[in-house]
């Protein structure tokens, strides 16, 4: 038996390491995205390896960095997470811009409507629940009613997930500018 299974208590945000002694990162960022209410989860690895990253963001990672960052960039990674749901430094942005130009995704059955098109859309532009409904002149609860619809739909874990959704299906363009 383990700490997650002795407690229904969650910290809304986790720095989990790949390396443990137990049981290993990926299995319990697994374990923990199983669970109702999973808590936001920033992968913390000295193992920066393009293959990891991809794996864990797929597997619901809303963020991932090197145990060498600096403490300012750490610091607005949780803020970030603890904000909006994820967060993608340049290097994590570009993998999953290049595992995407990579791939060829079929279109079809992508059953989204016009709107949840339309706020997946303003997840990928980094807005909160609030400043999309603030934008859209819908209710905030609205707004978290077509977000949940959508992750349904994608079959897609947290928001990290509906970004790697959008960009593969080419509902989100990745603006090169912005990281070059």
């Amino acid at each position: 038996m383990n700490y997650l299974d002795q407690t229904d208590e969650m910290p809304d945000v986790i720095l989990l390491d790949l390396s443990m002694p137990e049981l290993d990162g990926v299995d319990t960022l697994s374990a923990l995205n199983k669970r109702e209410n999973y808590p936001r989860i920033i992968i913390l690895s000295s193992h920066y390896n393009p293959g990891i990253i991809v794996r864990t963001i797929t597997e619901g990672a809303s963020a991932f960095l090197n145990k060498n960052e600096k403490i300012e960039e750490v610091m607005r990674t949780v803020l970030n997470v603890a904000e909006k749901g994820y967060y993608f430094n340049e290097y994590v942005f570009n993998l999953l811009r290049q595992r995407r130009l990579s791939s060829k995704v079929d279109q079809k059955g992508i059953d989204l409507t016009e709107r949840e098109i339309e706020i997946l859309k303003l997840i990928c532009e980094e807005l909160t629940n609030k400043e999309i409904s603030e934008k859209l002149f819908i209710s905030s609860r609205t707004v978290e009613g077509h977000r949940n619809n959508i992750l349904i739909k994608t079959g897609a874990k947290n928001t990290a997930g509906l970004i790697i959704f959008a960009i593969e299906h080419d509902i989100y363009k990745v603006k090169i500018s912005k990281f070059n």
